[in-house]
């Protein structure tokens, strides 16, 4: 009787805390905090895009192997070689930089699908999230594989393979969450002020 009780309880929890973090983030997604969370995210992108220039500056020509769809171990090799002992230092200093963007991204996706899709916000948060996660552990692969470098680890570049895809497919996913649900909150602050105005 005392396990089917403590299972009960445990059972009523799960809708009370997803109702509380409804809540929680719903009354977070305000305008202004939407509008912070999307000017961040594009400094995050501004600081990418620095740091990216400093590896075009010693590796011209070489893309980033995170941003590579499908990419081979063959692949991975021949990149890393290219890049040169200056690449790979910038392309390392560079995944410090990008472990700040997926986590500016995400939070803004979200704000802007609870005050955009208010009913819609938890599906449109599943692709956001998944892309933070994944590009987190996908940072912490590559720089095991600058590490590793020349004798990086097969599997590795397997397991980290399966995660840049998904990774790409999920951002692909959520931000137009981000442009559509930004133009609609725009729209509607101005038709607000507009009613405002002639009031």
């Amino acid at each position: 009787m005392e396990e089917m009780t403590v299972i009960s309880n445990s059972n009523e929890w799960r809708p009370l805390l997803f109702k509380i973090i409804k809540t929680r983030i719903a009354t977070m997604a305000s305008t202004k905090a939407v509008f912070i969370a999307i000017g961040l995210y594009l400094l995050s992108i501004v600081a990418l895009k620095i740091s990216d220039f400093q590896i075009e500056k010693v590796a011209p020509g070489i893309p980033k192997p995170d941003l590579v769809f499908g990419y081979t171990y063959v692949d991975i090799m021949e990149i890393f070689s290219q890049l040169g002992e200056a690449g790979r230092q910038a392309y390392a200093i560079n995944l410090i930089v990008d472990s700040v963007m997926p986590i500016l991204f995400a939070a803004a996706v979200i704000l802007v699908a609870a005050r955009a899709f208010p009913r819609f916000w938890l599906p449109a948060s599943i692709a956001p999230f998944l892309f933070f996660i994944l590009d987190m552990i996908e940072n912490a692969a590559f720089a095991q594989m600058v590490a590793q470098f020349p004798n990086i680890d097969p599997s590795l570049v397997a397991f980290t393979r399966s995660l840049t895809m998904i990774k790409l497919i999920s951002y692909m996913i959520a931000m137009p969450t981000l442009v559509i649900g930004g133009l609609i909150i725009i729209i509607r602050l101005i038709k607000n002020r507009g009613a405002t105005g002639k009031t």
